[in-house]
C-alpha cells in the first residue's frame, strides 16, 4: 500500500473523549506522538488519512497485563516501526517486533527518554478506502453556527473506542472523510445549544444539522414567606423526564457564569437554565409542616415555553384516597397509582398502595383528574374520572379493581413432533396490549418514584430512562411482538387482555406454523397449545441493477409483516418458506417490482433486476381566475400499487414537481385550507399539468334552542369533509363546500341531533338558522350481585329495534348518565368492565321511558354472577 499524500495524514490520541495530543505523519506514513508522563489508563490512537478508513490502536498505559484486542477500523499488516520510523535521534533504539498486537501495553520495560516521556512501538496499519459525509450546522433560523463539535459513530456499532470527530468552520460546514460505508449517527454539540442527532448513510453530502438554542425558564411563586421557605418547584416536558424538582431561590447547580451580571433570585423566584426549546409543565408544591397537616400547591401550568416568565399562585391542595383490590376483594399491595389532568398530562402525581391496598395520591389543587392504577400480575382497570373540590375530595374512598390477565401456554414442535428451541411465538390481537408492557410500566414508575425529591438534570434525574415498552432483550425470552420458546420448545404468553388473540411460530430453519385463533377470558389459562413448524425450502436471492451492479439497502417485502434489507452484495435471505411467495422489491431511485416464487418446486435462489426510476412529473395549481396558489399540499400515489406515496407543496408560483418516478399512471390529491380538495389522474413526462382548485361555497350557520331561543355554544356541525363547532354566539362557518346541496348534521350533548339539507343558491354564501330541541336524560347506578358499585361498566340506551341513542360509563360509585335521548320508550342494557367479564353476566334489557327536558332517574342495574 502506498504511503499517504503529504499533509493528508495525522495521528490523534484520545482518552474518554479528551484529546491528549496530535501529530502529523512523515512522508512515508510514519509518525511520532508524545504523551504526558502523567498519562495512564487506556488511550486510543486515531490514525487519519484523507479518503481512507480510520485506524484505531488502543494503548494501555501503566497496565501490567495485556488487554483484550480492540476492534479498530484499520487492518494491521504485522509489521512494526519505532515512534517515527525514520531513525529519529531523539527516540531510544527500538527492536523489530513481528505480529505486534493493536492493543499496546506500557510497563516498567517501556523505554523512557531523559525528559520522562515513554515511547511505545506501534504496529504498521494498512487503511482501506474511506467514505465522506459532509454537511452544515445551522440554528433554528437557518444561520450557520461555527465551532460545533460533530461526533459520528457507525450504526450498528463496530466496537470503536472513540467516535469520529470534527468541528464546523465559520460557515458551519463540516466534513468527515474516513468513515466506513453504511448508516452512521451524527451528533452535534455546541455551548448554548441543545444536542442535535441526525442519521445519515455514508457516503452522503449536505447533511443538514439544526441546533436549537438553549433558553432559561424563569418564574416565581406567590405565597406567604413561611410556605415559600419549604416550597419546591417541579418541571417536566420536552427532554425532561422524570420531573426536575428543586427548592425555590438560587439553585445549588446554577450555571451562572461571569459573562455578565449575576442573576439575583428572591425567596419565591426560580430558574431552570439551558432548556431546549419545547413545551413544558411547571408547578410548585409545598409539603405539610407536620405529618397529616395541610399541603399546598399551584395549578400546574402546561404548554409553557422557556421564553416565558411564569407566576404560580400557591393554594391549599388535597389528596385522593384510593383502595386497590383484586377481583376477590383482597387488597393489592404495591399497586402503582397515578393521578393526572388528562391521558397524557404532565407532572402526574404517583403513589403506591400499602399492605391494606390503600394510599392517598396527591397533593393536587381543585379540578378534574384522571386516576389510573396497575399492579404486577394484574391488568389495569379503566381510568376513573375524579373531581377534587374546593374543600378537597368529598366522595367515598375510591375502590379500583384490577383484572386477572389471561394466559396461553404451549409448545412449539416440528412436523416430527420434536420440540424446537428458540422458536419465536408471535401474537396479533384485537385488543390493545404489548408483551412485557406491565414490566415496562413498573420500571418507568420506579424511575419516576425514585426521582422525587431529588434535584435532577435535563433528561435524567436518577438512573437511566427505561426502554420503550415494545422493545425487549432476547435474553429475557421476549421479542418485539411475542416470546421465544425455551430449550424444550415451551412458551408462555402472560398478561393478556380478554379477547381474541392470533398466535403462530417462526424459526429460521423451518417454515412458519399455521395461525391459531384463541378466545380467552379474564383470568383464563389456555394450556396445551401446540404450534407445529412446517418443513420449508430456502428462499434467497440477489438484487441488481440492469448493469449487473449489486443494490445494497434494497427492501424485500414478504407480505407477512417481514421486510428484509439486502446487504452490501445485494443479497437477501428469507429463511425457510413454503408454497407460493409474493415478494415486493424496492430500492431508492428504482422502479419497484413484484416477484412471485413457487417454492413447491424446491429451493429458490432468485435474481431480481430493477430498472432506474427516471420519470418526472411537474404541475401547477391555480384558482378559478388563473392565479397561482402557493402552499398547496400535493400527494402523488402511483397506481402500480407498489411504489410509495410522495408529498410536496407548491411554491410561490403554484408549481410543484416529483422526480425518480416509475412508468405508469399516478393519482394526485390537492388540499389547501382555503379551497375545496381535488384529485386527478395523469401520467409522468406529459409536460406541465395544470390543476384548478375551486373555492367552493359557504354556510353561515346559527344554532339556537327551539324552546328558549338562546344561542347554543359547542354544537358540532358537519357537512361531508367539512366540520366545525358553534361559538358562544351560536355561529359557525362551513367553508369549501362542493356540489349543489349538502347534508348538515348537528349534534351536541343534551340535545337531539338533527340533519338539514342545504342547497347552494349561487351567491357563494348561504345563511341558515337551525333550532334544536333538548332531549331527555337517563341516570342511575350499576351494582354487582352483592350491591357493591361497579366502575367502568358500559351502559347503552337503545330503541326497541336496536338503534343506539346514547351510551355512558359508570363512575367509581357506579353512577351513570346519558343525555340527549329522544322522548319515548327506550331499552337500557349494560356490559361489565373487562376486569369482571369472566364473573358478571351482561344486562340484556331494562325498559324505561324518556320525557323531553326531564331526567328519568333512579334506574338501578344489577349484574348477576355467571
Amino acid at each position: 500500500m502506498d504511503p499517504p499524500a503529504a499533509g493528508s495524514c495525522r495521528v490523534r490520541a484520545w482518552q474518554e473523549g479528551r484529546e491528549l495530543g496530535t501529530a502529523p505523519c512523515e512522508a512515508d506514513g510514519s509518525y511520532a506522538l508524545a504523551l504526558s508522563p502523567q498519562s495512564d489508563g487506556k488511550v486510543a490512537l486515531e490514525l487519519l488519512v484523507e479518503g481512507h478508513l480510520r485506524g484505531v490502536i488502543t494503548v494501555d498505559l501503566g497496565s501490567e497485563e495485556t488487554s483484550e484486542a480492540g476492534e479498530g477500523s484499520g487492518e494491521e499488516t504485522g509489521e512494526s516501526r519505532g515512534p517515527n520510523g525514520d531513525g529519529d535521534t531523539n527516540a531510544p533504539p527500538q527492536e523489530e517486533s513481528p505480529q505486534s498486537d493493536p492493543d499496546l501495553v506500557a510497563d516498567e520495560n517501556t523505554p523512557t527518554s531523559e525528559d520522562g516521556v515513554r515511547w511505545l512501538d506501534a504496529p504498521t496499519v494498512a487503511l482501506g478506502p474511506g467514505f465522506v459525509v459532509t454537511g452544515q450546522t445551522v440554528d433554528a433560523r437557518g444561520q450557520p453556527i461555527a465551532g460545533v463539535s460533530i461526533e459520528a459513530m457507525p450504526q450498528p456499532g463496530i466496537g470503536e473506542p472513540e467516535p469520529w470527530r470534527t468541528v464546523s468552520d465559520e460557515q458551519g460546514h463540516f466534513s468527515l472523510s474516513t468513515l466506513p460505508y453504511g448508516p452512521v449517527s451524527l451528533q452535534a454539540h455546541a455551548p448554548g445549544y441543545a444536542l442535535s442527532v441526525v442519521e445519515a448513510i455514508s457516503p452522503e453530502d449536505q447533511v443538514w444539522m439544526v441546533l436549537d438554542a438553549l433558553i432559561d425558564l424563569e418564574g416565581s411563586a406567590v405565597a406567604d414567606p413561611e410556605l415559600l421557605a419549604r416550597a419546591r418547584v417541579r418541571l417536566e416536558g420536552s427532554s425532561v423526564w422524570p420531573a426536575i424538582e428543586r427548592p425555590l431561590g438560587p439553585a445549588e447547580d446554577s450555571k451562572q457564569e461571569a459573562e455578565g451580571p449575576a442573576r439575583v433570585l428572591g425567596p419565591g423566584d426560580f430558574v431552570f437554565e439551558a432548556l431546549p426549546d419545547g413545551i413544558y409543565g411547571v408547578e410548585v408544591v409545598v409539603p405539610a409542616a407536620e405529618p397529616g397537616g395541610q399541603e399546598y400547591a399551584s395549578v400546574p401550568l402546561e404548554n409553557v415555553t422557556p421564553d416565558l416568565r411564569v407566576s404560580l399562585a400557591v393554594v391549599p391542595a388535597f389528596r385522593v384516597p384510593v383502595r386497590v383490590e383484586d377481583p376477590d376483594g383482597s387488597p393489592v399491595v404495591g399497586a402503582r397509582v397515578t393521578l393526572a389532568y388528562g391521558q397524557l398530562g404532565m407532572l402526574q402525581k404517583i403513589a403506591e398502595s400499602g399492605v391494606d391496598g390503600r394510599t392517598a395520591v396527591g397533593p393536587v389543587v381543585p379540578g378534574p383528574y384522571l386516576l389510573r392504577v396497575d399492579a404486577d400480575g394484574f391488568l389495569p382497570p379503566e381510568p376513573v374520572e375524579v373531581e377534587v373540590g374546593g374543600e378537597g375530595y368529598e366522595g367515598e374512598e375510591l375502590v379500583l379493581v384490577v383484572a386477572r390477565p389471561a394466559r396461553i401456554e404451549g409448545v412449539v414442535v416440528d412436523e416430527d413432533e420434536r420440540p424446537v428451541a428458540g422458536a419465536e411465538v408471535l401474537v396479533d390481537s384485537e385488543v390493545d396490549f404489548a408483551i412485557g408492557e406491565g414490566d415496562a410500566r413498573a420500571r418507568m414508575f420506579a424511575a419516576a418514584l425514585g426521582a422525587r425529591g431529588e434535584v435532577g438534570s435535563l433528561g435524567v434525574t436518577q438512573g437511566a430512562v427505561p426502554d420503550i415498552p415494545l422493545f425487549f432483550d432476547e435474553d429475557e425470552g421476549a421479542s418485539l411482538s411475542g416470546v421465544v420458546a425455551d430449550e424444550d420448545g415451551r412458551f408462555v404468553l402472560d398478561m393478556l387482555l380478554p379477547g381474541t388473540h392470533r398466535i403462530w411460530a417462526v424459526h429460521g430453519d423451518h417454515a412458519a406454523s399455521a395461525v391459531q385463533t384463541l378466545e380467552v377470558r379474564s383470568g383464563e389459562v389456555r394450556s396445551k397449545v401446540v404450534l407445529t413448524l412446517r418443513e420449508g425450502v430456502a428462499l434467497t436471492g440477489v438484487l441488481r441493477t440492469r448493469n449487473g451492479e449489486p443494490i445494497p439497502g434494497g427492501q424485500i417485502d414478504l407480505g407477512d409483516g417481514l421486510v428484509l434489507a439486502t446487504d452490501e452484495r445485494g443479497v437477501f435471505d428469507a429463511g425457510f418458506r413454503r408454497g407460493k411467495q409474493r415478494l415486493v422489491v424496492r430500492a431508492p431511485g428504482m422502479v419497484p417490482q413484484e416477484v412471485v416464487v413457487d417454492l413447491r418446486k424446491g429451493a429458490e435462489d432468485i435474481e431480481v433486476v430493477l430498472e432506474p426510476a427516471e420519470a418526472h412529473f411537474e404541475g401547477r395549481v391555480v384558482d378559478g381566475n388563473g392565479r397561482p396558489i402557493p402552499d398547496v399540499e400535493v400527494e402523488l400515489r402511483p397506481v402500480d400499487g407498489l411504489s410509495p406515496s410522495l408529498v410536496t407543496w407548491t411554491d410561490a408560483k403554484g408549481r410543484y414537481e416529483f422526480e425518480e418516478l416509475g412508468p405508469g399512471g399516478v393519482e394526485l390529491m390537492f388540499s389547501h385550507p382555503d379551497f375545496v380538495p381535488a384529485d386527478a389522474r395523469s401520467t409522468p413526462d406529459e409536460g406541465l399539468v395544470e390543476q384548478v382548485l375551486d373555492a367552493g361555497w359557504t354556510i353561515d350557520l346559527l344554532v339556537r334552542s327551539a324552546v328558549a331561543g338562546e344561542a347554543l355554544e359547542g354544537v358540532r356541525a358537519q357537512a361531508g369533509h367539512v366540520e366545525g363547532s358553534t361559538d358562544e354566539a351560536g355561529r359557525v362557518e362551513l367553508t369549501g363546500l362542493v356540489g349543489e346541496a349538502v347534508e348538515v348534521e348537528l349534534s351536541a350533548p343534551g340535545w337531539l341531533a338533527q340533519q338539514v339539507r342545504v342547497r347552494d343558491d349561487g351567491s357563494g354564501r348561504v345563511e341558515l338558522t337551525v333550532e334544536l330541541f333538548d332531549g331527555g336524560a337517563l341516570e342511575g347506578t350499576v351494582d354487582d350481585d352483592i350491591g357493591d358499585p361497579v366502575s367502568g361498566a358500559r351502559v347503552q340506551a337503545m330503541t326497541a329495534s336496536g338503534e343506539l341513542l346514547g351510551e355512558a360509563k359508570s363512575d367509581n360509585r357506579g353512577r351513570w348518565r346519558i343525555d340527549g335521548v329522544p322522548a319515548g320508550d327506550v331499552v337500557v342494557r349494560a356490559d361489565p368492565p373487562p376486569a369482571w367479564s369472566a364473573e358478571l353476566a351482561p344486562i340484556e334489557e331494562v325498559r324505561s321511558d324518556v320525557i323531553r327536558g326531564e331526567v328519568t332517574s333512579a334506574i338501578r342495574l344489577r349484574f348477576e354472577r355467571l
